[in-house]
């Protein structure tokens, strides 16, 4: 027999739902059988209000449509299993790869992140729309061909159709169970029952088939609707979407022979309307009212605030929240909602968080970023790619390998020093300097993963699907899950250890998913991993209120909760509030409307989307019933920077209200007293939150260093915390960022001595490196901090590669009988390999011959050093000049002793340093010194007279003292390079001689012996100029000494131009240099030609 239904019909607030729970609590006395369907996320909250009410459930089920489906297959059995929407994504996976040749719309992006859920997307509406693959077959068919919907059509019912052939023989999914739902309610206890529901998302022809279902077998039907079809009603088009629904349930009721009663509230005699603020029954009736009327008196429920950005947004939020909670209003009578959860709610998060306010997040998290996910990704990836470095770096990262935070930090620093990757893992570390704890930790990663591999070469999904298992029980992963659970607990973190709590069980879901639908199926690893990645992807990890008192955070669609007394709405943007409906979907809205002229009842369209957001905010905006508080940003980085039409609406309906703002002058005038008293009250406000009053004070102090204005520093802020002990060292290390400097004062000769370890002298690199940024040298000379050590080809270890290949191939021939007049190119070709053969297999263990692109980078970096060494040839073979000696060390008890300067303290230094090559005249009279520079240098006479460039004047003076016989002839850079023409030329020999010049010598050389100028193009110097040269590099780093010895750590980098230190400095985040600041300044190099250096040493000599 038809149940009698009844339509419970009004606005927001008029007690529909109060009715419903008093109907319900009669129903319940009598001992009759209730069931009260909600939307999944109100379950709770009704739950708790009627168990409060009746003082239990007894009789009484609260539910959802999926809940109820779920109920009611176990009530009746059911022996399909059933498919997460998680396993319908890898299905969906497995069978777009399978089908790819035959797509024809979709053939080039079916292997794109995204397509599975947008394909299940668009399944999931066809399900509910009671669309099959067969129509949709159909009305693509009926198109032109060429038509991209007759195309997409194609597609869909193609990949449509195969999923639902595999699923309907043994499986069921979410969208499935209405379909049975269906046909179980009459043999279900929901038969018989008195069936309540308190509104629906969002309804589709499938649940309408489920209530029709329900009308036609339960003891009566209620069901709640908002709807107002009073006469004036000037609002009348935002309840459209729940006019629909009442006008099809009104047909279905008719359709079946039940009795129909309609009750609409409010009514007089009701005591269930939501009594609200005058102010705010005014908002519910005029928000989409057309015309809407005037407040005709003063409100202060109602409060609009204008944010600079989302911070302060999110930090002025914070102290509404506080100032409600001061005036005695319980956080659970509270509640924030905002239209962009993604944007918001890490920004909520840590402000609530600071402040100590206690909150629930109603939103989801991708289990994505869960370290389980990631140890599950990476260890699969190690085991089919062949144990790639980066794959196995994050699988240590993943902190569930079972290794402990040390142990992986030394593994990993050890494979990043020596590049351990592929079948290096597999064997035991042979370099001398292994940690043992980098052994330990290859054992116990490797052990699980080789057996993982093993498994993985398996050809059934199900096999693979065990082998992973076995992985994660051997290493742990749910003792280390469960111990992380618990350690939660201890600390307090009871929404992190919520979500901790669900992992396992969810992994031990999708491998059951993927042992169901794909056991006996043959797949490759790769394809085997895709598809458990699009299942992981696919999961969300949501928890229930760990308290009873804390605020809600939610969206302004999903989230609901009835006793609302204040209300936050963050994002009041145009375009967030209400959102933009983009006509971009996969269907868009002319093909929907091609779809229905077929016959196939389509999902909504943007425009019907856009109608259910406006019963959404409209349903938000009304459930307060104190106060209501709204805010926007004005930053065009983070949205339109506009505020939403609502607030637009709100300022008409309420004239006087007052918009408060972060921003200095705001939008409101400040010589306005009562402007000036309202931010005066939001400061003192602030007192109540020392974290938050001392932001504000760190804003306060900045306007003030930057203007000089003392008006801008809140006197009342910085003497409460002057005379708080506990902010003492707070407000100290804000004084003294107020005029940042980051230069350390000197560190005195006492430190400076102990950290140098009383070698003050060192290198002519070292002097270099100060005079480019004392601080520079205070880290790397005085600290000995470095850079991790990695097994990446670095600038400075192929320059010494390069030398060492130089040096060898010089001593070479300067040991056998060819001379360098007779040393063709293809000697020097056969001489260089003979090197290189034993020099590359020394460079990183060989690690330039392992992969393709590393052979590819020794073969150019031996075309370089051949053709240096035939410029090397080439140059010596028509000069009087011969290479004397090769890599000559100069220092305590080197091959030359160590250049000895005095300080102006009578303090002695000793310099030390090695020439690269060093060339004597053939009558012995004239001595030169070479420097190799990776693609060369110029010698700049402007970073001589600033210390950045000593290394070739003080060699060259190291050498002369050690040269008692020779005249000093020059000192030269020579680029190693593999040389490339600027033009074509005609003739092979022209092109030779052109390439050849490139390797010219550049420096400084004396007059009457400088080398022919197709070897070098240095500018000519008297003996007398090369003498003062070296004088003022020895003068220069004594002065440099001297700098060091006092402890000078001062950050001032050189700058010139296109160039600064901090460019090729490692250290520039220890620093904090900051060229924004002014504290932060570079020493600006000016260009100098040779004629203005000696004019300046002129200068400064009289």
């Amino acid at each position: 027999m038809p149940a009698e239904v009844e339509f419970v019909l009004g606005r927001a607030g008029s007690g529909k739902s109060g009715k419903l729970r008093s109907d319900i609590s009669c129903l319940a006395k009598k001992g009759e059988r209730v069931n009260l369907i909600v939307q999944e996320q109100f379950t709770f909250e009704n739950e708790r209000m009627l168990s409060s009410e009746l003082g239990g459930l007894l009789g009484v089920s609260v539910i959802s449509f999926t809940s109820l489906a779920h109920r009611v297959l176990k009530e009746t059995g059911c022996g399909k299993t059933f498919l997460s929407p998680q396993g319908r994504r890898m299905l969906i996976r497995k069978i777009a790869d399978e089908n790819r040749k035959r797509l024809r719309a979709f053939g080039n992006v079916s292997q794109m992140p995204g397509f599975t859920q947008k394909c299940d997307e668009l399944f999931t509406k066809c399900k509910r729309f009671l669309i099959t693959p067969e129509r949709l077959n159909s009305a693509s068919e009926m198109l032109p061909e060429g038509d991209p919907l007759r195309n997409k059509l194609f597609d869909i019912s193609l990949l449509y159709g195969e999923t639902e052939n595999f699923l309907k023989a043994n499986y069921i999914d979410g969208d499935d169970l209405y379909n049975e739902l269906c046909e179980r309610i009459p043999k279900s206890s929901v038969a018989g029952s008195h069936v309540f529901v308190d509104g629906f998302e969002r309804a589709n022809e499938q649940i309408y088939s489920v209530m029709k279902k329900l009308m036609e077998h339960a003891a009566s039907f209620t069901v709640s609707l908002r709807t107002d079809d009073s006469k004036g009603c000037r609002d009348a088009a935002v309840f459209e979407p729940d006019k629909r629904a009442y006008h099809k349930l009104h047909a279905m009721a008719k359709e079946l022979g039940c009795g129909i009663k309609e009750t609409k509230l409010p009514r007089n005699d009701t005591p269930w309307v939501r009594r609200s603020t005058p102010a705010l029954s005014h908002l519910e009736r005029e928000l989409y009212a057309y015309p809407a009327l005037e407040y005709a008196e003063r409100q202060n429920c109602i409060t609009v605030f204008e944010a600079s950005d989302r911070v302060a947004e999110t930090e002025a939020l914070a102290a509404a929240v506080q100032k409600f909670s001061r005036e005695g209003y319980r956080y659970r009578d509270m509640a924030v909602m905002t239209p962009d959860m993604d944007s918001y709610s890490s920004l909520i998060r840590r402000e609530f968080t600071r402040r100590r306010i206690p909150f629930f997040m109603d939103a989801k998290r991708p289990l994505r970023d869960h370290p389980a996910v990631e140890l599950i990704v990476s260890s699969l990836r190690c085991a089919s790619r062949g144990f790639m470095q980066d794959d196995m770096l994050r699988l240590i990262k993943s902190g569930l390998c079972g290794l402990t935070g040390d142990e992986a930090e030394i593994f990993e620093n050890f494979i990043l020093q020596y590049g351990v990757k592929g079948n290096k893992f597999k064997e035991p570390f042979k370099q001398k300097d292994t940690p043992p704890e980098a052994e330990y930790a290859r054992q116990t990663v490797m052990n699980p993963l080789l057996k993982l591999k093993e498994g993985l070469l398996k050809q059934t999904a199900g096999e693979k699907t065990e082998a992973l298992y076995e992985y994660l029980v051997e290493t742990e992963v749910f003792e280390t899950l469960s111990d992380r659970v618990k350690s939660m607990e201890i600390a307090g973190r009871l929404e992190l250890m919520e979500e901790n709590a669900q992992v396992w069980n969810i992994i031990m879901e999708l491998l059951s998913q993927v042992y169901e639908i794909m056991g006996g199926v043959k797949l490759a690893s790769t394809r085997y991993i895709a598809i458990l990645e699009e299942g992981l992807n696919a999961y969300e990890v949501g928890i229930i209120p760990t308290t009873i008192d804390q605020i809600l955070v939610g969206s302004v669609g999903r989230t609901q909760r009835s006793g609302i007394k204040i209300l936050f709405v963050t994002g009041c943007n145009e375009g967030l509030l209400p959102p933009v409906q983009n006509d971009d979907g996969v269907i868009d809205d002319a093909e929907l409307a091609v779809m229905s002229e077929f016959g196939i009842i389509p999902w909504a369209n943007t425009a019907e989307s856009a109608e259910h957001d406006r019963l959404d905010i409209y349903g938000a905006f009304s459930k307060p019933t104190d106060s209501l508080w709204l805010s926007y940003t004005l930053s065009l980085e983070e949205g339109s920077g506009t505020p939403s039409v609502l607030i637009d609406k709100i300022k008409k309906i309420f004239p006087g209200t007052y918009v408060q703002s972060d921003i200095k002058c705001g939008t409101a005038n400040l010589c306005d007293q009562a402007a000036i008293e309202l931010n005066a009250k939001r400061q003192c406000e602030n007192l109540y939150c020392p974290e938050a009053a001392i932001k504000t004070l760190i804003k306060q102090l900045r306007a003030f260093a930057d203007s000089g204005e003392r008006e801008c520093v809140s006197c009342e802020f910085y003497a409460w915390f002057k005379r708080a002990d506990e902010y003492e060292a707070v407000l100290s290390k804000i004084e003294s960022a107020l005029f940042y400097d980051p230069s350390p004062p000197p560190l005195g000769e006492e430190l400076a001595e102990k950290l140098y370890k009383k070698h003050m002298g060192g290198s002519a690199s070292s002097l270099e490196t100060f005079a480019k940024c004392p601080f520079m040298h205070l880290v790397q000379y005085g600290l000995r901090a470095s850079e991790r050590p990695e097994a990446k080809d670095k600038p400075m270890e192929i320059g010494a590669f390069y030398h060492k290949a130089l040096d060898a191939f010089t001593r070479k021939v300067l040991s056998g009988r060819l001379t360098w007049d007779k040393l063709h190119d293809a000697d020097c070709d056969s001489i260089m390999d003979g090197i290189l053969d034993k020099l590359v297999m020394e460079y990183r263990d060989g690690a330039l011959l392992e992969t393709a692109r590393t052979r590819a980078r020794y073969s150019r970096m031996s075309r370089v050093l051949k053709s240096t060494a035939r410029a090397i040839a080439r140059q010596l073979s028509p000069g009087d000049f011969r290479i004397s000696g090769s890599e000559i060390c100069f220092g305590r008890d080197q091959d030359y002793p160590p250049l000895v300067i005095t300080g102006t303290d009578g303090a002695c230094y000793e310099l030390s340093g090695k020439i690269d090559r060093l060339d004597k005249s053939e009558d012995g009279k004239y001595f030169r010194i070479i420097d190799y520079k990776t693609n060369g240098a110029a010698f700049k006479f402007e970073e001589l007279y600033e210390g950045i460039a000593l290394q070739l004047p003080l060699y060259l003076a190291a050498a002369l003292a050690a040269e008692e016989t020779a005249q000093a002839a020059g000192m030269y850079y020579m680029p190693v390079m593999e040389p490339f023409a600027d033009e074509k030329y005609e003739e092979p020999s022209v092109l030779t001689e052109k390439l050849y010049q490139k390797f010219r010598l550049k420096g400084l050389a004396l007059s009457g012996a400088q080398p022919d100028r197709s070897i070098s193009t240095s500018p000519p110097v008297s003996g007398e100029q090369l003498k003062l040269i070296m004088e003022y590099a020895v003068k220069k780093a004594v002065d440099i000494l001297n700098r060091i010895k006092c402890g000078e750590a001062a950050v001032r980098p050189y700058s010139a131009k296109n160039i600064i230190a901090c460019g090729f400095c490692p250290y520039k985040s220890v620093c904090g240099f900051d060229p924004r600041i002014s504290a932060c300044g570079c020493r600006f190099i000016k260009r100098m030609n040779m004629t203005d250096f000696f004019e300046k040493l002129e200068g400064e000599n009289t």
